[in-house]
């Protein structure tokens, strides 16, 4: 009996025990479960924040390509998301959604922020690298950034847990500021010969594109010619060589184009809505003027004697002036315009067409023109050289006429660095050579048209602006020439790799960027060796594809050329070179793009000349090509 007992107590005290055990490891199992629940709350929370942080940036990249945290300085409505960017005035973005989680996105070393800097690089022409912070605040790189991409690293935070999420974006076809040529209308290109060629091209990360929205709806009962067309004035509609690069040729009709023309053709696209970039919007860009001159005609002599008519005319009246300036008249009466010979002038300040100026019956002149009638020596007469250049420590020059309907016209070419604006047309020669810089970045804006005409001067002068740079790219040329085919593909590359040897004294013979003051270099080149990596790499890619010896009346441009009616160009068996971009953007029944009689065409896309139009827009489209989340 007492036997019995003893167990039944033992048995109790043991299920008692059991069940004190089962419910202290209940007890301790629940607990970890509150924090194991918790743990996985906040870092879901954390990683939420930094996907969040993520989203926030592509939506700002594709509003504008050039996205880096510094947009407004200000507050945000993003989704119900507050996002502050321009933090402690570095390029830091801020975002709070509102219950405890946030995010932060550095563009510059912030490492109270975030030990990751990111890197925005879609618009650029080489690689870089986003940077990792160690404690101390040094960075090193992390992971390289090609050209076209964008490297986002978010750190996003609730309470005390952090997560990171790194996403690289690519820009997916084509944005607002891809275009390399824009015709609201038509755009032909007539090549003189056959196996001449059109090169379109970029200096960018985004493929060259060119477009055209003519379409036969806009104009009922015409014979649609095509949006974009090319022929050669010695055989059939189509023929000639047309080089895309991979990129694009995109019209709301028709394609005229080669089958191999090494690219992406799509008619019957959408109409493209190209910036509009107004006279109001140029002079805003542009510093005041400080000098002027009075609309009207003047006629340089040959003699040093200028003959100046109140009226706008484009050839030489035939009627006594109003008055006659010797050269030293017309210096000290013409505010930046200095005459340096009888058919040369220079520009050398930011110069406006007196608005003032009357003319016959007290009419206001509301274009300025620049005629001659010197003798060249071979029984016809000699063009005029406007050669626009920034004296020491002042501004970029220019030529600007805001008068409606005022027009510039030049018997003769225009070269230099510098810009030309128009309330009317601008009419000049070839074999100009005309460089806006990219801090201006317009090289010419018409209201009217932009005419290049046929060069008058049949003498074989050489391009006053760059006599030395054609003579010495001539020689490279025929030097190269001599052992290489002059044809093909490879020949432009490989021709920039001899003048880049030849020049900079670069041995290495890669295709990376010039590199000014190599050995020996401008020994033998002089004018080159003084020209802009850029300007030579160009200028090299343009001779290279010519079919015929290169000439020094060539016309060659680097900016933006814009205008709201029509372009128009007679190359008279010469080479066009646009470096920057081409943008006809007339009304209906203008905006057409006319190439006629060319030895070759050059559209190079050069986005560091459009900053201008980054505030018109400059949206686009991105895709995610890498993501991933971390810890740490």
């Amino acid at each position: 009996m007492h036997s019995q007992k003893g167990i039944v107590l033992i048995t109790t005290l043991m299920v008692v025990f059991f069940l004190v055990m089962l419910s202290t490891v209940l007890v301790i199992s629940s607990s970890q479960s509150l924090t194991l629940t918790s743990y996985f709350h906040d870092r879901e929370l954390a990683l939420h924040a930094a996907q969040t942080g993520a989203d926030y940036a592509r939506r700002c990249i594709e509003r504008s390509i050039y996205w880096d945290g510094a947009d407004t300085g200000g507050n945000i409505s993003y989704g119900g998301v507050t996002t502050t960017e321009l933090v402690d005035g570095k390029k830091v973005v801020i975002g709070d959604l509102g219950n405890g989680e946030k995010f932060y996105i550095c563009f510059e070393k912030a490492s109270n922020y975030n030990k990751f800097v990111s890197v925005n690089n879609l618009s650029n022409t080489s690689s870089t690298s986003s940077k990792i912070l160690d404690t101390g605040g040094n960075d090193s790189d992390y992971r390289t950034v090609p050209k076209g991409m964008a490297d986002i690293i978010v750190k996003g935070v609730y309470g005390n847990m952090v997560k990171y999420v790194e996403v690289m974006y690519a820009v997916q076809g084509p944005n607002s500021l891809d275009t390399v040529a824009f015709a609201s209308n038509t755009m032909e290109v007539d090549l003189s010969t056959n196996g001449a060629k059109w090169n379109v091209s970029s200096e960018s990360p985004t493929l060259p594109i060119i477009r055209s929205n003519y379409t036969n709806a806009d104009y009922p009962g015409v014979s649609d010619p095509g949006n974009v067309s090319i022929k050669s004035s010695s055989s059939t509609a189509g023929s000639g060589y047309v080089n895309l690069n991979e990129g694009y040729a995109m019209a709301s009709g028709n394609i005229s184009l080669p089958a191999d023309a090494n690219g992406k053709i799509y008619p019957g696209e959408p109409k493209y809505n190209a910036p509009d970039l107004t006279m109001d919007r140029v002079n805003a860009a542009l510093p005041q003027p400080e000098g002027n001159i009075d609309g009207g005609t003047y006629v340089f002599n040959g003699d040093g004697t200028v003959s100046y008519y109140t009226d706008y005319y484009e050839s030489a009246p035939n009627i006594p002036p109003v008055r006659t300036y010797s050269q030293a008249d017309f210096n000290q009466k013409s505010q930046g315009i200095q005459m340096t010979d009888s058919t040369s002038l220079l520009v050398s300040s930011t110069v406006q067409v007196n608005p003032a100026a009357s003319g016959t019956g007290g009419a206001p002149v509301a274009g300025v023109s620049f005629l001659s009638t010197a003798s060249n020596g071979m029984g016809g007469t000699k063009a005029l050289t406007i050669t626009m250049q920034q004296s020491n420590g002042g501004n970029v020059p220019y030529i600007k006429n805001n008068n409606d309907n005022g027009n510039i016209y030049v018997k003769g070419e225009l070269t230099g660095t510098g810009t030309v604006v128009a309330g009317g047309n601008v009419t000049f020669e070839g074999r100009s050579a005309l460089d806006a810089t990219p801090q201006v970045g317009i090289s010419m804006y018409a209201k009217g048209n932009i005419t290049i005409n046929a060069v008058s001067d049949t003498s074989s002068l050489p391009l006053a602006s760059q006599s030395g740079v054609s003579s010495e790219l001539l020689s490279l040329y025929n030097n190269y020439a001599q052992n290489n085919p002059v044809k093909g593909g490879a020949v432009a590359k490989n021709f920039a790799k001899f003048v880049k040897k030849q020049v900079r004294g670069d041995q290495s013979g890669d295709s990376g960027d010039y590199e000014v003051g190599g050995s020996g270099a401008g020994s033998s080149y002089p004018a080159l060796s003084k020209m802009g990596d850029k300007q030579v790499k160009a200028l090299a890619k343009i001779y290279a594809t010519k079919t015929q010896p290169i000439n020094p009346k060539d016309t060659v441009f680097y900016g933006l050329i814009y205008t709201t009616k029509n372009f128009n160009a007679n190359m008279n068996g010469y080479t066009l070179s646009i470096n920057g971009g081409l943008i006809v953007n007339g009304a209906l029944g203008e905006g057409k793009i006319s190439i006629r009689n060319a030895d070759g065409v050059v559209f190079n896309y050069d986005p560091s000349y459009l900053n201008l139009l980054k505030t018109i827009d400059n949206s686009c489209t991105v895709r995610r090509i890498f993501w991933a989340a971390f810890n740490s």
